[in-house]
């Protein structure tokens, strides 16, 4: 045993030093110990050793160990701060009298310069223009695919396709696998229920929050003519949704095409 030790001693010693020589056989040590005085000589190769020498050889690099535990969940960071109004030209967060453009006592998407403000063919207000929506619904012609619009006062965008004038469909979710529980969309904003022909006593106009939620099951109406409840599962993120009355929705559906767009000037 005394022997034993003062062997791995020299061999620790030589490691530290790093006077070692690796064989051809990367990460493989070769040494030579006296049978005699227990004494260690390193070598490159076990052909090197003495007669009355013991060939010894060990691994430089031990094997890999086990996966540790996984580690606790860090905690939660602090909230960002939230973004500046498009109205606020002075980032103080606080409705100027020089900031309400419009001078009808607010400060909101109508008083952004440079905003683009949309109207139907019957000159009924539906918003401030945000942008298309070419790479999502489409509609028969191409040419006709909804705008991103949004609406000052539900404070949410919608989708306005612009072959029908309506309101871009979405699906209803359930937060379940029977098509009951809590109702969920794909997307944040106002938009018509895609299914509402399956299901007739189901509101027909919702909201989505701007928050997702991860959803692992749930289920949807087949829609057309087929109320059937199909169920699903899988990762999902989606967002939370509540109906909205028709008389609600500050202009009429479907708009009367073709729409008008305005950019507001306050020069004057």
């Amino acid at each position: 045993m005394k022997k034993l030790l003062m062997i791995m001693g020299v061999i620790l010693l030589f490691l530290v030093a790093g006077n070692v020589q690796c064989s051809a056989q990367e990460g493989v040590l070769h040494g030579c110990v006296s049978k005699k005085s227990g004494s260690l000589r390193i070598v490159s190769d076990p052909s090197e050793c003495k007669k009355g020498e013991q060939a010894i050889s060990w691994n430089q690099v031990g094997p890999q160990g086990e996966q540790g535990e996984k580690g606790e969940r860090g905690d939660q960071g602090d909230a960002g701060t939230d973004g500046l109004d498009c109205w606020d030209l002075n980032a103080n967060r606080t409705c100027d009298p020089e900031e309400d453009k419009n001078i009808d006592g607010i400060c909101d998407a109508l008083d952004c310069i440079g905003a683009v403000h949309v109207y139907d063919a019957d000159d009924q207000y539906l918003g401030v223009f945000a942008g298309t929506r070419n790479s999502y619904w489409k509609s028969p012609n191409d040419d006709n695919s909804p705008i991103e619009i949004f609406i000052p006062s539900l404070n949410i965008p919608c989708y306005i396709d612009l072959f029908t004038g309506n309101i871009a469909e979405n699906i209803i979710y359930f937060s379940n696998g029977d098509c009951m529980g809590t109702k969920y969309a794909t997307y944040s904003s106002l938009f018509y229920n895609a299914r509402e022909i399956a299901v007739p006593n189901q509101p027909r106009y919702f909201i989505g929050s701007l928050q997702k939620t991860k959803v692992m099951t749930y289920s949807y109406h087949r829609g057309g003519d087929d109320d059937t409840c199909v169920g699903s599962s899988g990762l999902y993120e989606l967002s939370a949704v509540d109906h909205i009355e028709e008389e609600d929705i500050p202009f009429t559906l479907p708009v009367a095409l073709p729409l008008r767009y305005e950019q507001q000037d306050y020069s004057q």
